[in-house]
């Protein structure tokens, strides 16, 4: 037992690792969290803690309301932030007790009794917080007409896509583009100087093509027929929120002659877009010239 006892107890100090993010970046905290979680339920059930394992299930259920309330305030509620904190601190510490009585002790009766007080004040501190919460957190009806967007510089024009069809911001050095064979690929981005790439990521990318380079941004996104398609932008300016109420797609705004993609970019021909292929029309009607995004305000 003592070797699996380790590793839960290495298991729950990475949780309570997280927690120095959490007041920074608590949007991260339950996704990262969920991983661990889940090897802590197989590591209690391979000793058969049953009492210790219900501990973990409560505070992972609470751990959800948590994320779905904090959510709804768009995690920006300092209050709320901290009591959440301070909750999660105090269950990880319950459990570390628990697990340090369980090393002197059989997982007797007293034992489980000594948990089942502790579980009890985990479902009441839960209650306390959720009656603490601000009671005037917008309903979802009212929120769905708020959407972000990610607006940037392309070239001498300012451009938004929704951040919803975002997949990934990446910064890329343009050396480890040499990693990509696909002759195609290289023609292309020598002949538009990047200003458009697409590719299959999994099938064309080396494995020198990092992260964290500042030289070029690239966006990019899962096209609706799965092809992946990056667009080099200038410059991100910033992330703005919007209600759309007044319009809900591209059509909307250029009106009922609006035919697909190609008529919209010869719309804005001054604008630097680049298609190829036909298959990339679903993602480059998405882009909104910014004049237009803020007609729409």
């Amino acid at each position: 037992m003592g070797s699996n006892l380790k590793k839960i107890n290495s298991l729950i100090e990475s949780c309570r690792q997280l927690l120095s993010n959490f007041l920074t970046a608590p949007y991260d905290f339950y996704p990262q969290i969920e991983k661990l979680f889940d090897s802590l339920f197989v590591e209690s059930d391979k000793l058969n803690l049953v009492a210790f394992k219900s501990s973990l299930a409560e505070l992972y259920r609470d751990l959800q309301i948590f994320d779905e309330t904090l959510g709804k305030l768009h995690y920006t509620d300092p209050d709320s932030l901290e009591e959440a904190k301070l909750f999660i601190s105090g269950g990880f510490l319950d459990i570390s007790s628990y697990l340090s009585d369980l090393k002197k002790h059989p997982d007797g009766q007293e034992l489980k009794e000594k948990n089942a007080q502790k579980l009890t004040l985990l479902k009441d501190w839960m209650a306390e917080f959720q009656l603490s919460i601000p009671q005037d957190i917008p309903e979802e009806v009212e929120e769905a007409n708020i959407e972000r967007f990610i607006i940037f510089k392309l070239g001498e024009d300012n451009f938004a896509i929704n951040e919803n069809i975002i997949q990934e911001i990446l910064h890329v050095n343009l050396d480890d583009l040499n990693a990509i064979e696909d002759p195609h690929f290289k023609a292309m981005v020598k002949y538009r100087e990047n200003q458009i790439l697409i590719w299959n990521r999994g099938a064309l990318l080396g494995e020198n093509f990092q992260a964290g380079n500042e030289e070029v941004k690239i966006i990019l996104v899962g096209s609706r027929v799965g092809t992946y398609l990056g667009l080099e932008v200038d410059k991100i300016l910033k992330i703005q929120e919007l209600d759309t109420n007044l319009f809900t797609s591209i059509e909307d705004i250029t009106g009922p002659s609006y035919q697909g993609a190609i008529q919209f970019l010869t719309l804005f021909e001054d604008s630097p877009l680049f298609i190829i292929g036909w298959r990339t029309d679903a993602f480059i009607k998405d882009l909104i010239p910014i004049h237009l995004l803020g007609d729409a305000r």
